[in-house]
């Protein structure tokens, strides 16, 4: 698992602190979990989750909702990688850069 910051001017008020992005690689196992549901309520993030699943199922209870509605409200997006191969992960980080 790894935490990439990246900073990030979503217009906010002033005296607000920007958001900031982080990206959770293996972000669907037990611990990564744990750790976007925690980056998420902080409210100071915004979460990229990367698996290697090429699509994102959400489970019953746990923490699913949390992450459900900010899938659905731009705080959290999906992306599909191997951390093994260059290509994904460059891929993975120009959509992380097109969020901004």
């Amino acid at each position: 698992m790894e935490l990439e910051s990246r900073r990030l001017d979503d217009g906010s008020a002033a005296g607000r602190p920007e958001t900031r992005w982080c990206a959770v690689t293996g972000g669907r196992g037990f611990l990564a979990r744990h750790l976007v549901a925690a980056l998420l309520r902080s409210g100071e993030w915004r979460v990229r989750v990367t698996d290697l699943a090429p699509a994102i199922v959400l489970g019953p209870g746990e923490t699913e909702q949390l992450l459900g509605d900010a899938l659905r409200d731009g705080r959290a997006v999906y992306a599909s990688a191997d951390v093994c191969n260059l290509d994904q992960l460059t891929k993975g980080a120009y959509i992380l850069d097109a969020t901004n």
